[in-house]
């Protein structure tokens, strides 16, 4: 599908000039939650690293993952792929105990509980499908110390 100048410079504008969650953090801080960060690497790498930090895993619902409609329709195939491995979109990923969830979702517009936390190798994040089945994840994000 072709996508649209004005669907593309949106896109790019997402990309350039990330919206800082600020308001939302101090929501997530009022809450108690006391396990997140943004999401600058990569959603699946960031996740890894808070999951290595609380000595736990994690397992995604590749579905319950919020993926901007324009990036499905500009990359059909790749816009889940994107969303778990892109970077720079500065967005806030957290964990806290499921009444601490709900209480946060209610007073943040387009949150969403995208897994669980797990018993598991510390750092080790399993993405399912909605059959439950584990997806392949190739090396996802970006790793500054890389050579």
């Amino acid at each position: 599908p072709k996508v649209d100048s004005e669907a593309a410079k949106h896109l790019c504008q997402a990309h350039r000039r990330p919206r800082p969650r600020v308001a939302e953090g101090r929501i997530l801080s009022e809450a108690g939650v006391l396990a997140g960060m943004d999401i600058s690497d990569g959603l699946l790498d960031d996740l890894g690293k808070m999951m290595v930090a609380s000595g736990v895993a994690a397992q995604v619902d590749s579905w319950q993952v919020p993926v901007h409609p324009l990036l499905v329709l500009a990359f059909p195939d790749r816009a889940l792929r994107m969303a778990l491995a892109g970077g720079e979109e500065y967005e806030l990923l957290y964990a806290a105990p499921a009444p601490v969830m709900d209480a946060t979702i209610a007073r943040i517009p387009g949150a969403a509980v995208i897994g669980r936390v797990i018993a598991g190798a510390p750092g080790q994040v399993s993405v399912l499908d909605q059959t439950g089945r584990h997806l392949p994840v190739q090396e996802a994000g970006w790793d500054h110390f890389r050579s």
